[in-house]
């Protein structure tokens, strides 16, 4: 019963985590992704610990596996020099959002 509760503590605690990087992170998907042209891909780390998160993304590339490669790299970058604790976990990948 104890682990039950817990469970459920978690996933409200998830929701509402997610919840609140949605609204921005669709407002940065449209503003400075969604028009990008070519191969592109986008990957998006969160820090459950504090709710904090970063995004990298890449365009223009030969084809969507080097989109998605470079896109982790910037990803793994902006995740560093923010002291982010999630992992880089793809977004986007062409105009298809896989969502979080």
């Amino acid at each position: 019963m104890y682990l039950k509760k817990i469970t459920i503590l978690a996933f409200i605690l998830t929701s509402s985590l997610l919840a609140d990087i949605k609204g921005p992170l669709e407002k940065i998907y449209e503003k400075k992704y969604a028009n990008l042209n070519h191969f592109k891909a986008m990957y998006v780390a969160i820090d459950f610990d504090n709710g904090r998160w970063v995004y990298g993304y890449a365009y223009n590339h030969i084809n969507e596996d080097e989109a998605e490669k470079d896109a982790r790299k910037s990803c793994i970058i902006q995740k560093r020099k923010s002291d982010i604790n999630g992992y880089c976990k793809l977004y986007a990948t062409g105009n298809r959002v896989l969502g979080l």
